[in-house]
């Protein structure tokens, strides 16, 4: 009895432990809710690709353009079909030559892509050496007779500037052209910024644009001169700002000009996931018969333009033989471009 008394007592106790130890569990159990996120990034596109071609800005030979010379050579099959040719294959330029015979142009970048990022696309010039005569009196006139005593001066009038500058001849002008090649929508920089300078109040500033750009552009020279001229009044960031105003209403895009250090840069921004297909052109020209300022009206005064320009070409061309020694004139042509395209931060 003794033995099954105490086996009631034992289980008893167990059952007691039991149940304790299930409320114990009860108070140190609790809810717990699990979930697992996931997330990921990729590199934002780039893609910007530039093609650049701009070897052939200049040439060794240019072929004949004038039509009485093109029709002796059906004639005279010994003339040759261009009208100049380096003597040593160096690359050249002379009144009357171009880069843009048969649509060719001298530089061309053309920058595409639909890139993730904001980005600017830069053409910065640079390195820049100008064919040019200063401004003077009693030079040497060629034209005449190989004689010191026939003389002509290069002058450009009063252009009311206050002796700013010493201005003078540079003949190779240039035209920067850009297309939109999306909508095919071209604007020429060169013909802008001469319409945006020109419009200003300012008289002076007026008569040398006018004095500067002609219908084939402007040179590199003179547009420097321009652009530190409207720097020193104060009107670049007005100026820019006009000509970016009118490449918006081309729907072209946001333009933007600057100038460092020299160095002339163009540039386009473009927000991110925005279709990039442009094209920059740069052609030159250094014309057959350079034209007096269209604000010269006079026939007789428009002449004495063309035939002082033309004492010009024959004094540089003279320099560059060797037949003329003028440390003052430079006969090289040349500068660097860079295009460039860059994330925006």
């Amino acid at each position: 009895m003794k033995k099954n008394k105490m086996m009631r007592i034992a289980s008893v106790l167990l059952i007691v432990t039991l149940l304790s130890t299930c409320a114990i569990s009860g108070t140190f159990a609790k809810y717990v809710t699990k979930a697992t996120g996931e997330d990921a990034a990729r590199v934002a596109k780039w893609g910007i690709t530039i093609d650049v071609e701009g070897d052939g800005m200049f040439s060794d030979v240019y072929a004949a353009d004038d039509e009485g010379y093109i029709t002796a050579l059906a004639t005279y099959p010994n003339l040759s079909e261009n009208t100049v040719e380096s003597a040593n294959g160096d690359d050249v330029v002379a009144p009357g030559t171009t880069s843009n015979k048969d649509n060719g142009h001298a530089f061309k970048a053309t920058v595409s892509g639909k890139p993730e990022v904001a980005t600017r696309f830069s053409l910065k010039l640079c390195d820049l050496v100008d064919i040019f005569m200063p401004a003077g009196e009693g030079y040497a006139d060629y034209t005449t007779a190989v004689s010191d005593e026939e003389t002509f001066d290069l002058v450009y009038g009063d252009t009311g500037l206050n002796n700013s500058y010493i201005f003078g001849y540079a003949p190779v002008k240039w035209n920067v052209i850009v297309t939109k090649t999306t909508t095919g929508t071209t604007a020429n920089l060169t013909a802008i910024a001469r319409e945006v300078a020109q419009s200003y109040a300012n008289e002076s500033l007026k008569n040398l644009c006018d004095q500067l750009f002609t219908d084939s552009g402007v040179s590199i020279t003179d547009a420097l001169t321009i652009v530190k001229e409207v720097e020193r009044r104060g009107m670049a960031a007005e100026l820019v700002e006009k000509i970016s105003n009118k490449f918006r209403s081309l729907k072209i895009g946001n333009l933007q000009l600057s100038v460092e250090n020299g160095e002339v840069i163009v540039s386009m921004d473009f927000s991110p996931n925005q279709e990039v297909n442009y094209e920059f052109t740069l052609d030159w020209t250094w014309d057959f018969e350079q034209q007096a300022p269209a604000s010269v009206t006079d026939d007789d005064e428009r002449a004495a333009f063309t035939n002082m320009f033309n004492k010009a070409d024959t004094y540089i061309g003279n320099v560059a033989a060797g037949v003329i020694d003028d440390d003052t004139v430079s006969t090289d042509l040349g500068f660097t471009f860079i295009a460039s395209a860059t994330q925006i931060d």
